[in-house]
């Protein structure tokens, strides 16, 4: 006979099959579960562990506020994320981010005065991870030309 314990509970047969988890393992931070199996016999008594992660899927809402600015505005870039550890923004930013926050820059064209009488954008992308999944969103600013 076979006793469960852990995430997991009763009487099991030997044959038995887990086929899902339960509805609690959809939350937007990572779970860990532990299932023990302990199961005893004439020949004596053995038990084993697994454990198990999961991770959450990953939301991130980015925004930039204002999304049009003359060159030399400033510019606020937001974000949140759930289900997230970890943020590393790239694009017309960059470096570490936590997995939310307020950015506050004052946005400049970096390309030739030739070209600075037309409208230019720039793109701001966030992407973030956990153990095993990564998203990402990107915003775009659009800088008027002169």
């Amino acid at each position: 006979s076979c006793v469960a314990s852990g995430d997991w509970a009763g009487d099991k047969s030997i044959t038995y099959r887990f086929q899902q988890m339960p509805l609690s393992a959809i939350s937007s931070t990572k779970k860990v579960y532990t299932f023990t199996l302990t199961c005893s016999g004439s020949g004596g008594t053995s038990h084993d562990t697994v454990t198990i992660s999961v991770f959450p899927k990953i939301a991130i809402t980015l925004t930039i506020n204002p999304m049009v600015i003359n060159n030399g505005d400033p510019v606020a870039v937001t974000w949140t994320s759930s289900g997230a550890e970890s943020c590393t923004a790239s694009g017309d930013w960059s470096e570490n981010k936590p997995i939310s926050g307020t950015e506050n820059m004052v946005s400049v064209l970096r390309k030739s005065t030739a070209v600075a009488s037309v409208d230019s954008y720039q793109y701001y992308t966030l992407t973030c991870r956990n153990g095993l999944k990564s998203a990402y969103s990107t915003a775009p600013l659009r800088i008027r030309g002169n």
